[in-house]
């Protein structure tokens, strides 16, 4: 399940050259805008969001929890499988972060050479040695933001003469080491399937998600050859959602 984990963020990472990919016609494109709009960047403070990081030329993989107090705490998986945690501290001033963190197992002194802002949050950054991107935050209201992985199961939709999807959509995974809930995460799992064929066509994807509300919003990274931003509300005292880019008509997605 690790290894399943790993490729899956791994392959997030490689998305990451811009909004030119599968998902981004102009509908997307106004509906990115709309939710930049609603939730707008201020640059230059401490802000609290969860990173997956991978370091240039290796196998390596870094989890980055930064907290608005100016620490961050590191989880990695090392090579002889144990899952490790140490923290460090970070600047940001300038349109420039700067990690700083020394230990027994790990040492990092990196400056960024590039951010990105999206959904409100800093989303993603690099530095000489690694290339991070968001896979959670903490700017939800706590009081609606679930504490453990919510699972929605979806009608089928796109329901041609020999194929069909089945879409499920989970919130708050967890996907870093020692198990812990990643807050404001996303991930989608859509199954393409086709008659006549055993095993459905599968694409899954980790992103990010903001709530307004019942109003909610997410992001892939370009990961989906159909859509990459979901806009939908949820109902019932969240037991349903609606997600308008999947059919909202065919029915709500359910615990």
């Amino acid at each position: 399940m690790k290894q399943t984990i790993l490729v899956a963020l791994l392959l997030m990472i490689a998305g990451c050259g811009g909004d030119s990919g599968g998902g981004m016609g102009s509908s997307q494109q106004e509906l990115l805008d709309q939710v930049n709009g609603k939730f707008p960047f201020t640059p230059n403070r401490p802000f609290d969001v969860i990173f997956t990081c991978q370091r240039n030329n290796s196998q390596l993989l870094y989890t980055l929890d930064f907290k608005s107090s100016g620490d961050f705490d590191l989880y990695s998986t090392l090579n002889t499988g144990q899952d490790v945690m140490v923290s460090g501290n970070y600047s940001y001033q300038n349109d420039e972060l700067h990690l700083q963190l020394q230990s027994n197992f790990i040492s990092l002194d990196e400056h960024s050479s590039g951010i990105e802002s999206l959904f409100g949050i800093l989303y993603r950054f690099q530095t000489a040695e690694m290339d991070c991107i968001a896979i959670g935050h903490r700017y939800n209201d706590p009081a609606s933001e679930f504490g453990a992985t919510v699972h929605y199961s979806c009608p089928d939709t796109n329901i041609q003469a020999a194929s069909y999807d089945n879409n499920a959509i989970e919130f708050v995974h967890r996907n870093m080491p020692f198990s812990l809930p990643v807050p404001g995460s996303a991930f989608r799992q859509r199954n393409r399937n086709i008659s006549g064929t055993i095993q459905p066509i599968i694409q899954r994807g980790y992103g990010i998600y903001r709530r307004d509300g019942d109003n909610f919003y997410v992001y892939f990274n370009n990961l989906f050859d159909d859509v990459n931003i979901l806009s939908g509300a949820f109902s019932n005292g969240d037991l349903e959602i609606r997600i308008d880019q999947l059919e909202p008509q065919a029915g709500s997605c359910t615990l």
